[in-house]
């Protein structure tokens, strides 16, 4: 299966997978924002489906000016900011992300199944028109 490593402007590698559902990650920090646009708008005109913009959070407000932005296209989530010290077990982390995470998961599963009813109508009025 094909995957394409985008490379965002804001210093994150995400991993984007063709197919109906796709979350972009980003970077909260200073700077987060255009590249974040950036990345979204070129993700958007290559054909991926974008269900939500996915950014951790150092203290910037940086979801405002991109939830202006994006005028309710898709969700913007925030995670909280990672610990400074990565090699510290990170299960508080989880923890203290999992409402997030949950969250994120349903909104691609609800995007998911939005595409496969989709499918299923053109497929249904395809039928009806041959």
């Amino acid at each position: 299966m094909f995957f394409a490593w985008l490379r965002l402007l804001v210093g994150l590698q995400v991993r984007v997978r063709p197919g109906p559902c796709n979350a972009t990650c980003t970077n909260g920090r200073l700077g987060g924002v255009s590249g974040t646009i950036s990345a979204y708008e070129s993700l958007k005109l290559r054909g991926f489906d974008i269900v939500a913009v996915v950014l951790e959070d150092h203290g910037l407000v940086n979801e405002v000016p991109l939830l202006s932005y994006l005028r309710n296209r898709v969700p913007v989530i925030v995670l909280p900011p990672l610990p400074q010290d990565l090699s510290n077990d990170l299960v508080e982390w989880f923890g203290d992300s999992d409402e997030t995470f949950n969250s994120l998961k349903q909104i691609m599963l609800s995007a998911f199944s939005e595409r496969i009813r989709g499918l299923n109508y053109m497929l249904k009025k395809a039928g009806d028109i041959l």
